[in-house]
């Protein structure tokens, strides 16, 4: 039988415990969010997917919504300093709030749902070493 010595494209542990990221719209600061990976070619997303699955299939939702919901109970594990609270005050976090917040149509939240997809959805995003980050970049 043969075997392979195959390297790891992201850190395991890091893609369930979740980074930071702060997203700015131009030079407007929307609050740092902790995001774990979300992308099916991990083990843990793709388990935590047909378990959501599996938990919602009687329930009728549009596609984007069922993302979104998805996403939130997945990968967004938590946020800080989130500027859409009354008055412009912190937001508080919750995965109600969450749904809520990512599901309205507005320009800022599109962006926003873009912003945390795209971020989550990179593997580059949770290596420990950002040599190698900066490695493979160079490279495309």
């Amino acid at each position: 039988m043969t075997s392979f010595n195959l390297p790891n494209r992201y850190d395991e542990k890091l893609a369930v415990k979740g980074v930071d990221f702060p997203i700015y719209d131009d030079e407007t600061y929307l609050g740092t969010y902790t995001l774990g990976l979300f992308n099916t070619t991990s083990p843990h997303v793709r388990v935590a997917m047909e378990r959501y699955n599996r938990a919602h299939k009687n329930e009728r939702s549009k596609p984007r919504e069922n993302t979104i919901r998805a996403f939130v109970e997945i990968a967004l594990l938590g946020w800080k300093e989130v500027p859409f609270g009354p008055k412009g005050g912190d937001l508080p976090f919750s995965k109600d709030t969450a749904v809520k917040l990512l599901l309205t149509d507005h320009q800022t939240t599109n962006f926003l749902v873009d912003a945390l997809f795209d971020f989550s959805g990179d593997v580059r995003n949770f290596r420990n070493d950002p040599e190698a980050t900066q490695e493979e970049e160079a490279k495309n």
